[in-house]
């Protein structure tokens, strides 16, 4: 599970470079052809971009950890239960020989 974190994890930072790169890029292309103002409106609007793509990258990571958290627990508790199941089943079944 805490594998299958990591990998989800270093692909979206992978992703997230890419997206660096490629803002970088378009930053260039723009100082190139067009004037400065609108490259810093663009800029502006590029880093809100980010800082919400950050943001919903975040808490997706968290509500994927959370699900394998709650997954897990109830696997264990599932464990539990038939582990008890097997604990009175055995009981039951003792105390019957023993009663024959």
């Amino acid at each position: 599970m805490m594998v299958v974190i990591m990998m989800m994890m270093m692909m979206m930072m992978m992703m997230m470079m890419m997206m660096m790169m490629m803002m970088m890029m378009m930053m260039m292309m723009m100082t190139t052809t067009t004037t400065m103002t609108t490259t810093t409106m663009v800029v502006v609007v590029m880093m809100m971009m980010m800082m919400m793509m950050m943001m919903v990258v975040v808490v997706v990571v968290v509500v994927m950890m959370m699900m394998m958290m709650m997954m897990m627990m109830m696997m264990m508790m599932m464990m539990m239960m038939m582990m008890m199941m097997m604990m009175m089943m055995m009981m039951k079944k003792k105390s019957m020989k023993s009663d024959k």
